[in-house]
């Protein structure tokens, strides 16, 4: 569960889409993930650029899987559920005395400081995969693939500097979490 969160934070997606990833929908190679249509809760395909962390994230996943899924359950043969995400993640921000945090909050935070870092909301909308109805919406069929590669290594970087200590801030909350 704590990949899957910190894959949630890196990449800014829906936790159903990161608990239900599957091999087959990355490109390790040039660094993407294609969530189907079938999965995205617009019913929109979406390609997020993977950043080296998310990589590593991933890749740290396999000795721990064999076949489809990069989050197996240990219960069934599909992914980790979205109930056992939810519960991991409560009893970590329960011992933090943190009330009513959920995985879809990891998504939030993501988006909030990527658009605090200087990326408009119209690269975060795609990055989250927000289906623009908007004239412009309907006319702009640019895919933004490379705005939203360069927010997410922003990010990562952010991100980074946040968990090395080396930023300092009071909205910050250190979670001390068993290894």
């Amino acid at each position: 569960f704590k990949i899957a969160y910190k894959l949630i934070l890196q990449t800014a997606q829906r936790p159903g889409e990161v608990r239900q990833m599957e091999h087959s929908e990355i490109n390790r190679d040039e660094k993407l993930w294609i969530i189907p249509a079938s999965k995205t809760k617009n019913g929109l395909s979406q390609t997020i650029p993977l950043t080296d962390t998310a990589l590593n994230l991933i890749r740290q996943t396999d000795p721990l899987t064999d076949g489809r899924w990069v989050f197996p359950s240990p219960r069934n043969n599909g992914p980790i559920s979205g109930y056992g995400l939810a519960k991991g993640l409560r009893h970590i921000t329960q011992a933090a005395k943190l009330v009513r945090v959920t995985p879809h909050d990891l998504r939030r935070t993501a988006a909030t400081l990527i658009t605090e870092i200087g990326f408009n909301r119209l690269v975060v909308d795609k990055l989250l995969n927000h289906k623009d109805q908007s004239v412009g919406g309907i006319y702009d069929r640019h895919s933004y693939d490379k705005e939203k590669r360069q927010a997410l290594e922003a990010w990562e970087r952010e991100l980074q500097t946040i968990l090395s200590g080396k930023k300092t801030d009071n909205k910050i909350i250190p979670l001390e979490v068993e290894r």
